[in-house]
């Protein structure tokens, strides 16, 4: 098992512009929360998400469930200004066409058989 001791500066860009967005440093609990459920593929709540967090570096578990419980943060608009940033960065002309493809099925998209492959 790996432990996180400090929040990796490469994908810091990818946040950087959601900071303004939290109120009371909540920015922080969000940014961690979100690398911790990058990282762990079946982990379902705080504390076993909170177990790959140096304890020394970051708050303890109990300070995430707060974030969790207590919304001082709008999902909605910092999705929207998140989407709209991406656009942004694509530099389209006008009249230029954007194909948005949605799969939430649940077959196996992996592996030797796949259904409608072809």
């Amino acid at each position: 098992m790996f432990r996180i001791v400090r929040f990796p500066s490469k994908i810091d860009n990818f946040f950087r512009s959601l900071k303004t967005e939290f109120r009371f440093g909540h920015f922080e609990y969000f940014r961690v929360l979100v690398l911790l459920i990058a990282v762990s593929w079946e982990d379902r709540n705080i504390s076993s998400l909170h177990k790959f967090l140096d304890k020394d570096h970051f708050p303890h578990r109990t300070r995430y469930n707060n974030f969790m419980n207590i919304a001082r943060w709008e999902p909605e608009k910092l999705l929207a200004n998140k989407a709209y940033e991406s656009l942004e960065s694509l530099s389209l002309r006008a009249g230029e066409t954007i194909y948005l493809i949605l799969d939430d099925s649940k077959k196996d998209k992996r592996g030797k058989e796949m259904d409608a492959v072809g």
